[in-house]
């Protein structure tokens, strides 16, 4: 069984209400609910929530619901713990997930497709995929300041100086899918890290709802692409 879950608490400090408003006429978390419906690829999509809202708003929109209690809903809270809790009460129903898939309901530009493309990355010798944005600048070419204020390599003296090209491939993860294999998940308290493979996106298919700016940006993509569903 492979189900995917929607990790939506309901205390945002940059958007109160980020999770429910509204963007291109749906509440936000509609768009990845309808996404992972759409994607075929899960046997249950099941949003974990605190707030009342949220979850009202998640069975409108087709998921089925588990009520995270409120000590997993803090700032401080992990997704990792959020994540097994609702994997916890999916497993007690007597069935066993095969994948577990967390998408994060602030990644609206992840559609369908992009849920189907990262399934394909899951080879046998993968423990887990995780989709991911290739950076404009490569990390290797970052400064830090030494003790006295002066610029030095963040890794070493030469790599900033270094052509790209010369340079190793790098990705960083863009927070809109999380596929692990259930056995894997077992294994630790954190997410597995080995055996993880990008399954890449655009940058701007990555963008991350955090703040009002963010909504509206996003609203715009949606206008210019004549986009009204995932």
């Amino acid at each position: 069984m492979n189900i995917a879950i929607i990790t939506a608490r309901g205390g945002s400090k940059g958007l109160p209400g980020k999770n429910t408003a509204l963007l291109g006429g749906r509440p936000l978390i509609g768009w990845t609910i309808a996404a992972a419906l759409e994607s075929g690829c899960f046997d249950r999509v099941i949003v974990t929530s605190d707030d009342p809202a949220i979850l009202e708003t998640a069975r409108i929109e087709g998921a089925e619901v588990i009520e995270r209690p409120s000590s997993l809903a803090t700032d401080t809270a992990s997704s990792f713990d959020a994540l097994m809790h609702a994997v916890d009460e999916v497993e007690q129903e007597g069935t066993r997930a095969t994948t577990v898939t967390l998408l994060q309901p602030t990644s609206p530009l992840r559609r369908a497709h992009h849920i189907r493309e990262a399934f394909e990355c899951l080879l046998p010798e993968v423990n887990g995929v995780i989709s991911a944005v290739i950076p404009d600048t490569h990390p290797m070419k970052a400064y830090r300041l030494n003790e006295d204020g002066f610029m030095v390599g963040l890794y070493d003296s030469e790599a900033p100086y270094r052509p790209r090209q010369t340079l190793p491939d790098c990705c960083y993860a863009n927070g809109a899918i999380y596929i692990f294999r259930r056995q894997a998940l077992k294994t630790g308290k954190n997410f597995p890290r080995d055996g993880i493979v990008p399954s890449l996106m655009s940058a701007t298919d990555s963008i991350d709802i955090d703040t009002r700016d963010d909504l509206l940006r996003v609203e715009h993509i949606l206008r210019a692409q004549h986009v009204s569903t995932p």
